[in-house]
């Protein structure tokens, strides 16, 4: 079994913590600073590709109120909603339609939409091997600047690597 400790543990082996946390809540430096980034960089990774875990199907359900202009219809996106893949108006899945996405909705002239979609999936027993092992790879790295987080200084920020600048993610961050 599989738990966000053992991923957070494994991004603290990639940058050389010798430190271990016990809970992402447990208020050490390096369980503070994980858990500041932990879900923001799962979601993100989960964006980065159409993995097949994350996969889902829905038709969505037709809302009773309708755009004020450009689109017909409006949908209510899934509660777990994180990226597109496809969207079409038939079963089939063949053809795709027009669409907006805008405040947790989707936008279309097509009066029956089919979503597949990537989905926010937060129990790491759902998460194959592979995944887990990018996953702590990327909390454990800059994903913009490739740089590596440094979890032992009481928040997170970027240790370049060398020929790297800093990057402006965490400048910002660190503001």
């Amino acid at each position: 079994m599989s738990s966000e400790v053992e991923i957070a543990n494994r991004a603290l082996q990639h940058v050389k913590v010798s430190k271990r946390i016990s809970s992402r809540s447990q208020g050490t430096k390096e369980a503070n600073a994980i858990d500041e980034v932990f879900d923001e960089v799962r979601d993100n990774l989960l964006d980065l590709h159409n993995w097949n875990f994350a996969t889902k199907r829905v038709k969505l359900a037709r809302l009773a109120t309708t755009p004020a202009f450009e689109w017909d219809y409006e949908y209510q996106l899934p509660a777990l909603f994180l990226r597109a893949v496809s969207v079409s108006d038939n079963s089939t899945h063949r053809g795709h339609v027009a669409y907006q996405l805008e405040g947790g909705k989707l936008l279309s002239d097509a009066s029956d939409i089919y979503l597949v979609y990537i989905a926010q999936i937060t129990d790491p027993n759902q998460m194959p091997p592979t995944f887990r092992a990018a996953f702590s790879r990327y909390l454990a790295d800059c994903p913009r600047c490739g740089a590596v987080y440094c979890f032992g200084a009481g928040l997170v920020r970027a240790v370049p690597r060398r020929g790297v600048a800093s990057c402006p993610v965490d400048r910002q961050r660190a503001r």
